[in-house]
C-alpha cells in the first residue's frame, strides 16, 4: 500500500480534474493520521484488557465487560471502514467492494455496533431505574442483554443483506479510475436516516432515565453524555454528505471526518467506563465500598417508592 506520489497517483489526480473534481493525492499525511488513530486504539486496548481481566469486580461487572469490549471492537472496525471509504488508502482486493467497506465495515459492524451497545445499556438502565426490574442479577441481566442484542443484530444484519443483494447501481459502486466509492442519493439518505434513528432511540431512552429516575451511579447522565459525544460524528457527516458530497477528495475534510468519528467513539467509551476504571486502579476497596453503598441506598429508595403504591 503506497503513500508516495507515484505515476499512477498522478494519473488519478489528472483524471479527476477532467471530471471536475479537485483530488488531493493520498500521501504521508493520510498515513500519519492512520498511524496516530491506530496507536490510540492500541493504548485503549490495554484499558479493554484491564476491564476483561477484572470482570468479576462488581462495579466493572455492572458495566458488562463484554459489551464494552464489543463497543471497542465496533469502533476499530468503524475506523477500518473509514480508512477506505474516506479515501485515506488505496483499496486493493476485497476493499474495492464498496458494499464491504461502507455497509458491512463502516455501518453494520462499526457504527451500528457502537450505537447498539449504547442502546442495550440504555434499555437495561430503563428497566432497572424506571420500571424497577432488577437487572443486576447476573443470569437475568444476561438474558435481557441476549434478547436485546439478538433482536438488534437480526435487524442490523438483515438491512446489510438487503443492501448487499440490491444492484450496485442502486446503492454504492466503486469508480475504478478514481479509486473512490460513489453513493446513490437514495441509498445515502437511507444510511443517514437509519443512523439518526438508532442514535435517537439511544438518546431518548437515556434522557428518559436521566430525567425521570434516580440512578445509583449516574448511568442515565453518562449514557446521555456518550450519545452527545457520538452526535458530533453524525452531525459532521450529515452536513458533509449533503454540502460536500466528494469530501474524501479533499485532504483536510477526509482527515477531519476520520478523526471526529474516532474521537467521538473514544470519548463515548471513556464516559461510560472511565470513572469505574479509575476507581478500580487507584482505590479499589474504597471505591467498591462506596459503589455498594450507593447501590443499597438506591435499592432502598425504590423499595420505598414501590410500597407507597
Amino acid at each position: 500500500m503506497s503513500f508516495e506520489f507515484t505515476e499512477k497517483e498522478k494519473l488519478r489526480v489528472a483524471l479527476s480534474s477532467l471530471v471536475g473534481t479537485q483530488l488531493d493525492p493520498i500521501g504521508y499525511t493520510d498515513l500519519a493520521t492512520i498511524l496516530v488513530c491506530a496507536s490510540v486504539y492500541l493504548i485503549q486496548l490495554a484499558a479493554v484488557a484491564y476491564v476483561v481481566v477484572n470482570r468479576k469486580y462488581a462495579p466493572i461487572r455492572a458495566l458488562s465487560p463484554l459489551s464494552l469490549a464489543v463497543m471497542y471492537a465496533g469502533s476499530v472496525v468503524w475506523f477500518v471502514g473509514d480508512v477506505f471509504t474516506d479515501d485515506m488508502a488505496h483499496p486493493r482486493g476485497i476493499t474495492t467492494n464498496c458494499i464491504v467497506t461502507t455497509v458491512w465495515l463502516r455501518m453494520v459492524l462499526g457504527q451500528n455496533v457502537v450505537f447498539g451497545v449504547l442502546l442495550v445499556h440504555a434499555v437495561l438502565a430503563m428497566l432497572r431505574y424506571t420500571f424497577h426490574i432488577d437487572t443486576t442479577h447476573s443470569s437475568r441481566r444476561r438474558w435481557i442483554q441476549f434478547i436485546a442484542t439478538a433482536g438488534f443484530a437480526a435487524c442490523d444484519i438483515a438491512l446489510a443483506i438487503v443492501a448487499t443483494l440490491l444492484p450496485k447501481d442502486r446503492t454504492v459502486r466503486f469508480v475504478d479510475v478514481l479509486d473512490v466509492c460513489e453513493f446513490k442519493q437514495a441509498f445515502k439518505d437511507m444510511g443517514v436516516v437509519q443512523a439518526w434513528l438508532l442514535w435517537g432511540a439511544s438518546f431518548l431512552i437515556s434522557a428518559l432515565v436521566a430525567s425521570k429516575a434516580r440512578c445509583a451511579h449516574n448511568e442515565g447522565r453518562n449514557l446521555v453524555a456518550a450519545c452527545v459525544a457520538l452526535s458530533a460524528a453524525l452531525t459532521f457527516h450529515t452536513v458533509v454528505y449533503y454540502r460536500k458530497p466528494m469530501y474524501p477528495a479533499t485532504l483536510g475534510w477526509r482527515i477531519a471526518a476520520v478523526c471526529i468519528n474516532q474521537a467521538s467513539c473514544l470519548v463515548a467509551w471513556w464516559i461510560i467506563a472511565g470513572r469505574t476504571i479509575y476507581g478500580c486502579i487507584l482505590y479499589r476497596d474504597v471505591y467498591l465500598a462506596e459503589w455498594e453503598e450507593r447501590n443499597n441506598d438506591n435499592n432502598s429508595v425504590h423499595s420505598t417508592d414501590n410500597k407507597a403504591y
